[in-house]
């Protein structure tokens, strides 16, 4: 039993070290050059608000922030997954990401910020859009 398991472990070692595509996430940054924390929330298929509909979402999971100065994850893909895939399943090739202040965010309640649209930036980008950016927003 030992020796199938460790003859798996090296078979899933090798086919995914040994192939010229390795297999791994891609991700959409954030260069924060703002002078304060910056949130961000990225509108992906299976939300209530997505492109055209711009209004920020009931709630706000999968909001990840970026400190100043830096450079933060946004979103990723799965193990292996694509951005060309990820926007088949929008409505539009759109994908909406806001960006709110670290400040606005400790201040107001969710709903106050929302129906105020109490946002910094708003960016609605195509598949090329990020594919020519090199999937890196920069703010300011």
């Amino acid at each position: 039993m030992k020796l199938l398991i460790l003859s798996i472990v090296t078979i899933m070692v090798i086919s995914t070290t040994s192939c010229g595509n390795k297999i791994g996430r891609e991700i959409i940054g954030l260069q924060n050059n703002y002078r304060d924390t910056i949130y961000v929330l990225a509108a992906w298929a299976g939300m209530e608000h997505v492109y055209p509909d711009t209004a920020l979402p009931i709630n706000r999971l999968g909001m990840r922030y970026v400190p100043p100065g830096t450079k933060g994850v946004i979103s990723e893909t799965g193990m292996g997954g694509n951005w060309a895939s990820s926007f088949l399943t929008l409505p539009s090739d759109t994908l909406s990401i806001y960006l709110l202040d670290a400040k606005i965010l400790s201040l107001y309640d969710w709903s106050q910020i929302r129906d105020n649209y109490m946002i910094l930036k708003r960016f609605d980008l195509s598949f090329q859009d990020l594919k020519s950016s090199n999937y890196i927003i920069t703010y300011p």
